[in-house]
């Protein structure tokens, strides 16, 4: 439960980090593009650590 609120914590202060540096910007495309790398870094970190076997897959049923 604690892994829980601190990860919920930082998730919610990169948020932040990222509307403040948004609505600071003269170019907000730049940041549309690193908010885009980010993502998409993301899913391919996922699916890596599924296919090494350190994070569950998703099971549908």
């Amino acid at each position: 439960m604690a892994g829980w609120f601190i990860g919920q914590t930082v998730e919610a202060g990169i948020g932040g980090l990222v509307v403040g540096w948004g609505l600071a910007s003269k170019r907000p495309w730049r940041l549309v593009l690193y908010v885009v790398l980010f993502v998409i870094a993301s899913v391919v970190v996922t699916i890596i650590l599924q296919s090494v076997g350190l994070a569950p897959a998703v099971e549908l049923r």
